[in-house]
């Protein structure tokens, strides 16, 4: 991993954050018995009926950050319109993939859970995406780690631990890389009451990073002295390249 450059976007964060992480892990860990598709089903027609069985899967509901009838990432509301449910979002992403080829450099994981599952037109061409390109290169994902660090008393963000994601491969130089998926608040001030009011309901300003996780290992383990565990997941291939693009 030498040369790698961290990559933060700013995001909201507390709360958010958590419910953010329970969507990742509801779409790695999701099994074909939760839901009417099976995992590996054959594409099928683009029918009413096919668009109302996808539209309730667990999986798309994780896809589109669906919570309690609400969705926490409104950005595909960019794309057409505002969908104001997991049916009117599948449709305007179909619509989507089907007239703007940059859809799937800003969706990857929609647009390969949507190609597995409805018989698409191929005919168009496929956009470019360096940063996407860059990201597979630089960062694969042959296995994904959930990490949990334990508890730091001297740093009021870390009284509870630190959870993150780590991602392994062979680079398509051949050497073998290691990153970490994590998502960082950005405390303001030392109001303590707003701290806690911000971190557990109102969110607070924060980024998601990709970084060498080496780099993880050298400032938990051997500058603060603190444990780290490491729980592999057990993802088909399916799983864990949906996961990864998301």
């Amino acid at each position: 991993v030498q040369g790698d450059q961290q990559h933060t976007h700013q995001e909201q964060g507390g709360f958010r954050a958590a419910l953010f992480l329970m969507g990742v892990l509801l779409i790695a860990l999701h099994r074909p018995a939760w839901s009417g598709l099976p995992s590996a089903a054959p594409a099928a027609a683009d029918t009413p009926g096919q668009r109302a069985l996808v539209a309730a899967d667990p999986v798309w509901l994780a896809l589109i950050h669906h919570s309690h009838g609400r969705f926490l990432l409104a950005e595909s509301g960019l794309l057409i319109g505002r969908a104001e449910s997991p049916r009117e979002e599948l449709d305007a992403s179909l619509q989507a993939l089907a007239s703007d080829a940059s859809f799937r450099c800003r969706y990857p994981a929609r647009e390969a859970y949507l190609r597995a599952r409805f018989a698409l037109d191929e005919a168009r061409p496929a956009a470019a995406c360096p940063e996407l390109d860059e990201y597979r290169r630089r960062a694969p994902a042959d296995r994904i780690k959930l990490v949990f660090v334990a508890e730091n008393l001297e740093q009021p963000s870390s009284i509870m631990g630190h959870l993150f994601l780590m991602v392994a491969g062979v680079g398509a130089d051949g050497q073998p890389r290691e990153h970490a998926i994590s998502f960082f608040t950005d405390p303001i001030g030392l109001n303590f009451p707003l701290y806690l009011y911000q971190g557990m309901v109102a969110g607070m300003p924060g980024y998601f990073s990709l970084t060498p996780y080496r780099d993880h290992v050298a400032a938990y383990v051997q500058r603060e002295q603190r444990t780290l565990w490491e729980y592999e997941l057990q993802l088909s291939t399916e799983q864990r390249e949906r996961l990864w693009l998301h």
